[in-house]
């Protein structure tokens, strides 16, 4: 089904650009996405996310929404929006956001297209990027750390990196094969990337 005219004044913003297109939004309006956790990370990244029109959000989460951020039902009326729980299967969605200080793994499938996972750590703020192709968050996590407070504005430009990522997986824009860790360090002026490997060994048959 075509994009309507409503749809391409509202969208009109991101279909202007080369890589995206109406055929991208389009896609964008069929990417399934699960999130998790709390904090102005997850707030953020949904914000973005229903902004962006990505078609269906299921949400699990941990505390309620915080007052900076609107209530995404106002966001985009493209936008289906549900409630999940932790036994929800990420396997089943397009894209996993987890803002979990100590993610937590389904026993089956992936997501077709990759997970997020973004956490407040003593002294940074860390975010890891895997594309399907490169496995799932459990075969690049290093292990639980305690996690801080945290800063807010960090927590928050770490969401809005996570929702960017999973526009471009649901466009079909950079899907990537490589997993990467994306870190600001407190004081830092800029992110830092990493290219991440296997970390664990992984029972889930996530990669080909």
């Amino acid at each position: 089904m075509p994009l309507t005219e409503d749809q391409v004044d509202f969208y009109s913003r991101q279909i202007i650009l080369r890589e995206l297109g109406g055929r991208g939004q389009l896609r964008l309006l069929e990417t399934r996405c699960l999130a998790r956790g709390a904090g102005p990370g997850l707030e953020a990244a949904l914000t973005y996310l229903a902004g962006g029109g990505i078609g269906s959000i299921d949400v699990d989460r941990t505390a309620p929404p915080g007052l900076a951020f609107a209530p995404l039902e106002d966001r985009n009326p493209d936008v289906v929006l549900g409630d999940a729980d932790a036994t929800a299967d990420p396997g089943r969605y397009d894209v996993f956001l987890d803002f979990t200080a100590r993610p937590s793994f389904a026993p089956a499938g992936r997501a077709r297209l990759g997970e997020i996972g973004v956490a407040a750590h003593t002294g940074s703020t860390v975010l890891r990027v895997v594309p399907s192709a490169a496995g799932c968050l459990s075969c690049h996590f290093e292990g639980t750390q305690e996690a801080s407070v945290g800063d807010t504005i960090a927590l928050a430009q770490a969401g809005v990196l996570a929702a960017l990522q999973a526009l471009c997986w649901g466009a079909g824009i950079d899907a990537g094969e490589r997993a990467r860790l994306l870190r600001l360090d407190d004081g830092a002026a800029s992110w830092v990337t990493t290219m991440l490997g296997p970390t664990v060994r992984c029972p889930r048959p996530c990669r080909a």
